[in-house]
């Protein structure tokens, strides 16, 4: 097996606003297997997690794992007080190679590189000093490549989470 993946990213703050708006865009490569080689090449990491790490959009995160992507993700965030922010990212993933070997059996195989869309609000911060909140709304449209995976049309994906988290 031989594998790799990566990620680039730039963004801007308005640190002269009150609120430190910002926008971030970040490409993610997950290489996919080349059927056509003797060597397994899809890139799928043990554990991965982290909202704004290596997650390439919370419901296509269930569906597509961490292997085979190649994601495009723009990030607004903005400030409501020193402790709360608030962020709205978009993600357009595609993947790598049609063979998508290691992936859900009904999606093993791929007619189109295109996985879809996702849009995720998400609020985080203290509300005191021990006590953190994370709310999440994700919303995503799964594109060409899971629709004619299946027989019937899939519908679109929706999350709703909220946590408190207590630190000691």
């Amino acid at each position: 097996m031989s594998s790799h993946a990566w990620y680039a990213g730039f963004g801007y703050s308005f640190k002269d606003i009150k609120t430190s708006p910002s926008v971030f865009y970040r490409y993610s490569f997950m290489k996919g297997d080349d059927p056509d080689t003797k060597t397994y090449e899809r890139f799928d990491p043990i554990l991965t997690g982290g909202l704004g790490n290596w997650v390439q959009g919370l419901n296509f995160r269930k569906v597509l794992g961490n292997g085979n992507i190649k994601t495009h993700r723009l990030e607004l965030t903005s400030w409501l007080n020193k402790s709360m922010a608030i962020s709205l990212d978009y993600f357009y993933l595609q993947a790598d190679q049609l063979n998508n070997l290691g992936g859900l059996p009904p999606i093993s195989v791929l007619k189109n590189k295109e996985l879809g869309h996702e849009t995720t609000l998400t609020l985080k911060g203290l509300l005191q000093k021990n006590l953190t909140l994370l709310g999440v709304v994700s919303y995503g449209i799964p594109g060409k490549g899971l629709q004619q995976a299946f027989p019937e049309k899939l519908p679109n994906w929706l999350t709703v989470q909220a946590a408190l988290f207590i630190n000691f």
